[in-house]
């Protein structure tokens, strides 16, 4: 693996990536190697879209999950949202789902698959959505799904140059 496959909140990379313009608009051709990329599927008016370099709605959690979600992380009666969030997260098994539905879903295999062959080929890529830490969120999930397709491809490869030697 040439290239690297990270995470981080918009707001990290909106830190990252100001570097004296007047607005998230102003981009344009950047120093930075770094290939950002919003794995949300709902991203409204967050600004995330302004933020990054491409956006693969597929890699977002499923609607109907983060519905399920949101009712109850607003459900629950505490003063700490932070809490609030990783209870719910935890409670509707985001993880599992999420898992399920980037190694199951056609178009999100498809787009793990292109991202870890990106990878490969020396790209840096790092995956963005919205939550900052401490809070839970899928993209750590989506990171660990990438580097283990890589790490298949790697040893298939390994296996397949092995039966010629």
């Amino acid at each position: 693996m040439n290239g690297s496959i990270e995470t981080a909140s918009v707001s990290q990379v909106e830190k990252e990536r100001d570097h004296g313009q007047s607005s998230l608009f102003d981009y344009g051709e950047s120093d930075d190697p770094k290939t950002y990329i919003a794995v949300v599927s709902e991203p409204n008016d967050t600004g995330i879209l302004d933020a990054t370099d491409e956006w693969f709605p597929e890699l977002g959690m499923p609607t109907r999950k983060l519905n399920e979600f949101r009712k109850l992380r607003n459900a629950y009666n505490s003063q700490d949202p932070v809490e609030c969030h990783n209870k719910a997260y935890d409670k509707c098994n985001l993880n599992g789902s999420f898992e399920s539905h980037a190694l199951c879903d056609d178009e999100a295999r498809s787009r793990v698959q292109q991202i870890a062959e990106r990878v490969e080929s020396g790209e840096e890529i790092v995956l963005v959505c919205f939550e900052k830490e401490p809070k839970k969120c899928h993209r750590h999930k989506l990171q660990e799904i990438i580097e283990n397709e890589i790490e298949s491809s790697t040893e298939e490869q390994t296996s397949s140059f092995a039966q010629y030697a």
